[in-house]
């Protein structure tokens, strides 16, 4: 079971060390607050400080299929020669697979689902 931590309300110095502390460590970190108080741009900070390619993805602006991709069928045969359509999702260009390369002068991604 994950570990459950308590939301404390920081300032945004503090808040810069723990995402790069969680991003150093392979945690996931989530920041709350209201809009315009500078999420975005902590995140981006500390993707510039780390060498990381900043991924920010506005979830209000997706639909389901802009996160799992799109179907794409494929026919299969069975060894008694009956045929099936199978679909497979094709994903979309909106974040990184893991055969692209990252780009030069960069050390990986960082995505940022606000």
């Amino acid at each position: 079971m994950a570990k459950q931590f308590k939301m404390n309300a920081v300032n945004a110095d503090t808040a810069k060390e723990i995402i790069k502390n969680s991003i150093l460590s392979k945690r996931v970190v989530m920041i709350s607050g209201q809009p315009g108080i500078g999420k975005s741009d902590i995140v981006r900070q500390v993707a510039d400080e780390l060498d990381l390619v900043m991924i920010d993805h506005r979830l209000s602006t997706s639909a389901i299929e802009d996160l799992t991709g799109l179907p794409q069928f494929t026919k299969y045969t069975d060894s008694e020669g009956k045929s099936y359509n199978i679909a497979q999702f094709t994903p979309l260009n909106i974040f990184p697979m893991k055969w692209w390369s990252i780009p030069k002068g960069k050390k990986g991604w960082l995505l940022f689902l606000n």
